[in-house]
Formats: C-alpha cells, sequence, structure tokens
C-alpha cells in the first residue's frame, strides 16, 4: 500500500524505552489500521495488536466491519486472539462539529512514511 504512515508516541518527557504506542495509518483514507501497544513492567514485555480490517465507506466516511485483537508476550510468542465483526454503520449520529478539535502532537514522537 502507498500512503502508509507509522506514527510512535510516548508521554511527553518519557525517556524510558517503553511503554510506547505505534499507529498505522492510512493517509488516504484517513484511518487507523492498526495499532501496537508496547509494555514493559517488572522485566517481562508484552505487545498488544489491534487490527482494524474490511473497511466500507459510508457517507463519505470510512468505518471497519473486524477487528482482530492479539497479544504478544517478550518473544513474540501469541498469547490470545480476539476477532470482532460490526455492521450497521452510522456515520454522525449525534455529533457536531465543536466534538472535534484540532490539536499538535506532544513532544517526543516519530512519524515514518512505509
Amino acid at each position: 500500500k502507498t500512503n502508509i504512515y507509522q506514527v510512535k508516541l510516548k508521554k511527553e518527557g518519557q525517556v524510558e524505552e517503553y511503554p510506547y504506542i505505534i499507529y498505522y495509518i492510512d493517509f488516504d483514507k484517513g484511518v487507523i489500521l492498526k495499532t501496537e501497544y508496547h509494555i514493559e513492567q517488572d522485566n517481562f514485555k508484552t505487545i498488544s495488536v489491534s487490527e482494524y480490517l474490511d473497511f466500507v465507506q459510508k457517507d463519505n466516511a470510512w468505518g471497519y466491519t473486524k477487528q482482530v485483537d492479539k497479544m504478544y508476550d517478550g518473544n513474540n510468542k501469541l498469547l490470545y486472539t480476539t476477532t470482532m465483526t460490526y455492521s450497521n454503520m452510522l456515520v454522525n449520529t449525534g455529533i457536531t462539529d465543536s466534538e472535534f478539535v484540532e490539536t499538535a502532537l506532544p513532544q517526543n514522537n516519530s512519524i515514518n512514511k512505509k
């Protein structure tokens, strides 16, 4: 795919390697394709991955109809998988334009085009 961006985020002021989040964004559709939460606690690493699949377009907005969540241990061993399927997507129901406020990205972030 083209125009897929990888955005890595850490908390403002964080100097430790963990935790961090990686978003994979389809720039053309304006959607998040996948999120990865990288965590280390008491020398135990885990990665939680959510993939958003089977996108449909309705009223000029893209939405996913399938979500697959996976949890991996620090050795990339799959611990579990959960799959959810959605239907009957509603667009702009009960949401005003004022709900959307543009903000700047926090410091200590990187953006990489794939």
